[in-house]
């Protein structure tokens, strides 16, 4: 489909710089799986609530740590350390600056929940900002260690 064509059925174009993404809340009615996958375009409390931006997510085991891309450009971390068997603890999360606010610090906390959960492990965030993310997400319920 053209994009007049979507346009002319009533949706809305939201602009990135690599791809673009089109909302028609008549169509999307499922659109809560969207924003519950990928923080970093879809936030209800942002104006413009849908910001279409190319991150990527690298984990990088050896350093104990994932970190988060644009642009070939690293914008931010969060480390952690595997304890025994079983355990694995958030120590660090950082966001530069000029994104904060683009949720990518959620973001990073929902890759080192994904990454435990994997490896059978549960977690106990030391870092303030994860715990904080831990205390307000009932999700992360089974994977926290309190």
């Amino acid at each position: 489909m053209k994009e007049k064509d979507l346009l002319d059925l009533g949706y809305k174009k939201y602009e990135g710089e690599t791809y673009d993404v089109y909302f028609n809340k008549d169509v999307c009615k499922h659109s809560g799986n969207c924003v519950k996958a990928n923080h970093t375009v879809f936030q209800l409390k942002r104006k413009p609530w849908v910001l279409p931006v190319a991150t990527d997510y690298r984990l990088e085991e050896d350093a104990s740590r994932f970190a988060v891309f644009y642009d070939n450009e690293e914008i931010g971390e969060i480390s952690f350390v595997k304890t025994g068997e079983h355990l694995l603890i958030i120590d660090h999360t950082y966001v530069d600056a000029k994104w904060k606010g683009h949720a990518i610090g959620n973001a990073l906390v929902q890759k080192v929940v994904d990454f435990a959960v994997a490896d059978n492990r549960k977690i106990i965030p030391l870092c303030p900002f994860a715990k904080k993310v831990f205390d307000r997400t009932p999700e992360y319920e089974a994977v926290y260690s309190k």
